[in-house]
């Protein structure tokens, strides 16, 4: 009987094991995840409807725990935050309608949108106090870092002007402030928000200016002393 070479086996052997470890790093290195991401921009506080979602496939390793994965969304889901279009749906900003502090509101604005403007742009609301038949006051932010969810653009009969309707959404805490100077008739705007957390900013009053006071030099006074009486020299004779 023809012995077996033992070299031979620990050969097949090697190579059986080389192609079983390639095999593993490719399947490794292919396997993906079915996670939601934004199909467009989404604004906070809006229920996700299909069209707002897209699924596709990403490698996320050990954070996929972190991302709402296919048929994991739940009914009624709300965004808590604004969305990018093509970002991945994370689950802390999903959340249900109570976990929202804002509400939508619609403005009528006296100046047209800056071109920067769009849907889940960021913008600080100003508002200039009217005072009287085209009088303004100085404009003051009254809602800073509000974010637009709707633009609707309406020609009005028999006008040739534009008038343009944006749906923002803002803290509830300021629905009132927002309501009051619609009412008022005062001119409200839109001015895209810095990165930095705006301060709402009222007008100014001069400062008083004071003049310096120079206090008068006041002069020493010598008072006289009690006069000197020469003393007499020995050897003077009187």
């Amino acid at each position: 009987m023809r012995r077996i070479d033992v070299r031979l086996v620990i050969g097949l052997l090697l190579v059986g094991a080389s192609i079983a470890g390639v095999y593993g790093l490719v399947a490794a290195a292919d396997r993906t995840t079915a996670v939601y991401a934004a199909a467009k921009p989404v604004a906070a506080g809006r229920q996700l409807q299909v069209s707002d979602l897209e699924v596709v496939r990403v490698r996320l390793a050990g954070a996929s725990v972190m991302y709402v994965t296919e048929g994991a969304l739940r009914s009624g889901a709300v965004t808590v935050r604004p969305l990018v279009k093509g970002e991945l749906l994370a689950l802390t900003a999903v959340g249900s309608a109570r976990d929202i502090s804002a509400t939508t509101l619609v403005l009528t604005l006296t100046s047209p949108l800056p071109t920067a403007s769009a849907v889940g742009a960021t913008v600080d609301i100003w508002s200039a106090v009217q005072l009287g038949q085209n009088a303004f006051g100085p404009p003051t932010i009254m809602v800073p870092r509000a974010q637009i969810s709707r633009i609707i653009e309406s020609s009005g009969i028999g006008s040739s002007s534009q008038n343009i309707n944006v749906e923002v959404i803002v803290p509830r805490s300021t629905v009132a402030l927002v309501l009051q100077a619609q009412a008022n008739g005062d001119a409200i705007s839109l001015v895209p928000a810095t990165t930095a957390e705006p301060e709402v900013t009222r007008p100014a009053s001069p400062l008083p200016t004071r003049q310096p006071t120079l206090e008068p030099m006041v002069q020493p006074t010598l008072q006289p002393g009690p006069a000197l009486t020469p003393s007499a020299s020995p050897g003077a004779t009187s």
